[in-house]
């Protein structure tokens, strides 16, 4: 009895983890390909393993019912998050969107010191010609 347990801990905690993720992105429809898929792999494990087919039924049912169970599981959490109040202070969501100042200070620190930079083109102007590069002397 142990080892038939043992054998079942492990497809029952995938398919919970599982059943949780499907109920969070999809309806109740995607546990029809989702079962189906389960019983192949019991099979395919069964086959591989010369296991009896009262071991199959049972880890393939231990599965599937972890899986519903996951699934109601994902679909409390989403609406959980969906009913959720918004926070009164939603200030630190437009601080996402801005750049950090740090950064900003960064990027145009050149304007401050007074750096131009010369690129091989003149920007600006007609045909983007090449710029004339003034010998040093």
């Amino acid at each position: 009895m142990r080892g038939v347990v043992r054998k079942m801990t492990m497809p029952a905690i995938l398919s919970l983890l599982v059943g949780m993720v499907l109920g969070q992105r999809f309806n109740f429809l995607i546990l029809v390909p989702s079962i189906l898929l389960i019983l192949l792999i019991a099979i395919g494990a069964a086959i591989a393993r010369v296991e009896g087919p009262g071991n199959v039924a049972l880890t393939a049912a231990a599965a599937i019912a972890c899986l519903e169970i996951g699934y109601l599981l994902g679909i409390s959490i989403r609406y959980l998050f969906m009913t959720a109040p918004a926070p009164a202070n939603r200030s630190h969501t437009t601080q996402l969107t801005r750049p950090a100042p740090w950064l900003t200070s960064m990027i145009f620190s050149h304007e401050r010191i007074g750096v131009k930079f010369q690129g091989p083109y003149q920007v600006g102007s007609s045909g983007d010609k090449p710029a004339t590069a003034t010998p040093r002397i």
